[in-house]
């Protein structure tokens, strides 16, 4: 885990260059993005991934959303975002997939 709390505060994200993912599509998303963007981050954005294939294949925002399976090839080194009402739940597949860099982002 990288960080819990604000996303204002988070240092790591604020300051860093590498990719981003959010993980979670739902209600909460576009609030987040509308965070990433007024930190001037959000072009760090690469995916937003979901467990829910009715989302996987969608855009938001001009954002690809894809499946986990396939964000954890393709992004194991990513920053990921969890921001949304499964957070626990998903913290805990993203350390079971080897994720590393957890941000876990709360109001």
């Amino acid at each position: 885990m990288e960080y819990i709390g604000k996303i204002e505060y988070d240092k790591k994200i604020r300051n860093g260059i590498g990719d981003i993912v959010i993980f979670g599509a739902g209600n909460m998303l576009r609030e987040l993005l509308g965070d990433l963007e007024k930190l001037g981050i959000k072009d760090r954005v690469v995916c937003i991934c979901d467990n829910s294939s009715e989302v996987c294949g969608k855009t938001e925002d001009g954002i690809f959303i894809c499946s986990a399976s396939q964000v954890f090839k393709d992004y194991k080194d990513a920053d990921y975002i969890v921001y949304n009402k499964y957070s626990l739940d998903i913290c805990r597949q993203l350390m079971e997939n080897g994720i590393a860099k957890i941000h876990f982002i709360r109001r």
